[in-house]
C-alpha cells in the first residue's frame, strides 16, 4: 500500500482548531487493513485545559472532517469523614442517621421509599429520619 510506503504506522498530523496545536495522530498498516467502511476515527484528549479532538480519516488518510469536545472538569472538594463524622455526631445524629448522610449526599432528592431501600428499616423509621435532617439543616 502507497500511503504506507513499507512503514507500520503512518503519523498524520492535525492542527487543533482550539488550542491551534499540531496534534500527530497513529495509524496502523493492520488498522487501516481491518477498515470496513471509512472513515477511521481518531481521538486525543490533549491542551490545557483539556478537550478532546476526534478526526475522522478517509481511505486517503486525508481528514474528512474533526469535532472537538471540552472536557468539564468539577473542582472536588474532599473532606475527611471521620471529620465529617465527629460534626454530625455533635449535632446529634445517631450512627445510622450518619451512615444514611453519606448514602444520600451527592444525589438528588431522596425519597422515603428510596431511603427505607438504602437503610433497611421502616418508612415510618425513614420519615423520622428524614424529619431529623430537616430540622437540623
Amino acid at each position: 500500500m502507497y500511503l504506507f510506503k513499507e512503514k507500520d504506522e503512518v503519523e498524520v498530523s492535525y492542527t487543533c482548531k482550539l488550542c491551534l496545536k499540531e496534534i500527530p495522530f497513529k495509524i496502523t498498516k493492520k488498522e487501516y487493513q481491518e477498515v470496513t467502511r471509512f472513515p477511521i476515527t481518531k481521538q486525543l484528549t490533549h491542551g490545557d485545559p483539556a478537550h478532546k479532538l476526534i478526526v475522522n480519516f478517509n481511505q486517503y488518510l486525508e481528514v474528512e472532517n474533526f469535532e472537538i469536545e471540552e472536557i468539564l472538569q468539577k473542582e472536588e472538594v474532599t473532606y475527611s469523614e471521620e471529620l465529617t463524622k465527629q460534626v454530625l455526631s455533635e449535632i446529634d445524629l445517631t450512627d445510622d442517621e450518619i451512615e444514611l448522610y453519606f448514602r444520600i449526599t451527592g444525589r438528588e432528592a431522596v425519597s422515603i421509599g428510596e431511603i427505607a431501600i438504602l437503610t433497611g428499616k421502616t418508612k415510618a423509621v425513614c420519615k423520622e429520619m428524614a424529619d431529623k435532617f430537616v430540622q437540623k439543616g
